[in-house]
């Protein structure tokens, strides 16, 4: 138990200072969730208030070595942040240096009277209190106890050369605050954790053989401060078995055989912390192997640059921040991407979902049975094959988009062969010269074309059909070709809008159009791709009743490769024609 005395700025102007309550956050989980809450000077006898600093009495802080303090008032208004402060240690501290020498009377209880080596620790003593490793250590130390070790003691800093060892520092069945552990040169793992619940602040875990650290069954490891994992011949870090790993520090991992990290089967990372990874030959971060789908996954909520991801096996990789130079998804993996950018995919074999968000679809290449869904993104084809090819087994969603096809390679931007293009709605395809927006296959298994426009920038073609479909609802604007059939498919056309919209070629199929127009749209300024209508535009309330009933109600997509700023809104019929919501 511990006592903590922070200064709360003065304490509330309004409430006397003796009527607040009290709760207390640690470093650990970046001060978000509270580690104990008490009452006021005035119902609780461990706490004291004078001239807004407060003083708690028997707190039990758990390994939070780190806390703020808030105030709370009578109303519930929470506010007076303390700044961040250690808490002192009031827990003993034992030693223990280098084998080979005897230290005064060897009892670890002082520097001068250190254990001498990890095998004459006396567990007993050191449980739930601290250990000071100083000096250089050559032995593999297999952690018997609970506590706090501690490798940055003021008398001498410690470190383990695990040079030929298979292990450095072993920790599996006890619970521990490792405090800059530098643990480096084994043959399988720096630092091993099992059935463990524990806390590294700051570290190193460089030139392993194998992995930096191993985070084993049952493990639940939490990274703060600043830790670094050079260097290996695998991984930086590798997680397995129902293993947890929070990094809310920063991470340094560069130059691994393999990747900074590698889990697999229901492991489960999350990155809050900056990361600085480089050099790793598979991918930066690589999913794999799990038990069951998604049982093995990482979420990455820091706002990174630069890293390459891999998931493959069905696990999956969900990124909610950042910026990244090329994501991949193999055998069934799954990437989710929520406000980030992605300057490439490649190997595409999975399921790719992206929610606001900035793609390049570079290196696209899909294979059998992935599941694409983009909603609310800027979609970029601007890469050879520069295309969305939709095949057998494979689901196409494109909700509320702007795909960018002005300098695309590929004959056409979307073309379903043989797959599911179960929507594609109030899109924006902006078309090159002489290619397709759309070829629908006639052996695509399903399409839905609905509410979207399409610019062909006077050069660009609109809709190659090659089996019976149905569109509703679109614009067609400076189109060189608007729609070319073929194969003796119909194509049907409810409550279209066609402007500058070229020639439409039947080549032995047979073109239906209900409801047509023909009139200027009245965007408000497509030049600066801003396709929202205008108070006079014929597209308001002419379109025909569809499925999808959410368009967009405004939309900045910026300069096209940035994350857009997208407002939904619900339609009632009648519908508007393009896709936006009157």
């Amino acid at each position: 138990m511990a006592t903590i005395t922070a200064n709360l700025n003065g304490g509330d102007t309004i409430t006397p200072d003796a009527d607040l309550t009290f709760k207390v956050y640690g470093l650990i989980d970046n001060y978000t969730t509270a580690i104990a809450t008490v009452g006021s000077a005035n119902t609780d006898a461990n706490v004291s208030v004078n001239a807004g600093v407060v003083i708690i009495e028997n707190v039990d802080l758990g390994l939070e070595t780190f806390v703020k303090v808030t105030s709370i008032d009578e109303a519930g208004n929470e506010s007076n942040q303390s700044t961040a402060f250690e808490v002192p240690d009031l827990i003993a501290t034992f030693y223990v240096r280098p084998a080979g020498t005897t230290y005064g009377t060897g009892n670890g209880t002082s520097y001068a009277n250190a254990w001498s080596g990890f095998a004459n620790i006396v567990n007993a003593d050191v449980e739930g209190n601290t250990l000071a490793v100083c000096g250089t250590h050559t032995e593999t130390f297999y952690v018997n106890f609970n506590g706090t070790i501690d490798f940055d003691d003021a008398n001498e800093a410690g470190n383990i050369d695990a040079t030929g060892l298979g292990v450095g520092l072993s920790i599996n069945g006890f619970d521990l605050l490792l405090k800059n552990p530098k643990v480096n040169n084994a043959t399988v793992q720096n630092l091993y954790f099992e059935n463990t619940t524990s806390i590294v602040a700051d570290g190193t875990a460089n030139n392993s053989e194998n992995q930096g650290v191993q985070h084993w069954q049952d493990s639940n490891i939490t990274y703060i401060g600043a830790f670094v994992s050079n260097d290996n011949t695998d991984e930086g870090m590798s997680g397995h078995l129902n293993s947890i790993v929070t990094i809310n520090g920063t991470f340094e991992s560069k130059n691994n055989g393999q990747a900074a990290i590698n889990q697999i089967e229901d492991s489960v990372f999350t990155i809050n912390g900056l990361v600085d990874f480089s050099n790793n030959v598979t991918a930066d971060i690589y999913s794999t192997n799990a038990t069951t789908a998604k049982s093995c996954k990482c979420v990455i909520n820091s706002n990174n640059t630069g890293l390459v991801l891999l998931s493959e096996n069905g696990a999956e990789i969900e990124i909610n921040s950042g910026t990244y130079a090329e994501v991949a998804i193999e055998s069934n993996g799954f990437i989710t991407a929520n406000n980030v950018i992605i300057q490439d995919v490649s190997n595409f074999s999975g399921t790719l979902e992206v929610l606001n968000s900035y793609v390049v679809l570079g290196n696209y290449s899909p294979a059998a049975s992935i599941l694409f869904n983009a909603t609310n993104s800027n979609i970029d084809l601007s890469t050879p094959p520069g295309n969305i090819t939709i095949g057998s087994g494979n689901t196409v969603n494109i909700k509320r988009c702007r795909i960018n096809g002005a300098n695309a390679f590929a004959d056409q931007l979307i073309t379903n062969e043989s797959g599911n293009l179960v929507s594609i709605y109030n899109e924006f395809i902006n078309i090159p010269s002489n290619k397709f927006a759309i070829v629908v296959e006639d052996t695509s298994v399903s399409n839905v074309i609905d509410n979207n426009v399409i610019d062909g920038n006077e050069v660009g073609r609109g809709i190659l059909v090659q089996k019976d479909v149905t569109i509703n609802n679109n614009v067609f604007i400076d189109t060189a070709i608007r729609i070319f059939i073929q194969l003796s498919a119909t194509l049907t056309m409810n409550n279209n809008l066609s402007f500058n919209a070229g020639s439409s070629s039947t080549s032995g199929g047979t073109l239906v159009e209900n409801n047509a127009l023909t009139s200027n749209p009245l965007f408000t300024d497509s030049a600066n791709n801003d396709y929202s209508l205008q108070a006079a535009s014929p597209c308001i309330g002419a379109g025909a009743t569809v499925a999808n009933t959410l368009g967009i109600e405004t939309a900045n997509f910026g300069n096209l490769t940035t994350v857009p700023v997208i407002v939904t809104k619900e339609q009632i019929a009648p519908f508007d024609i393009g896709a936006y919501v009157s």
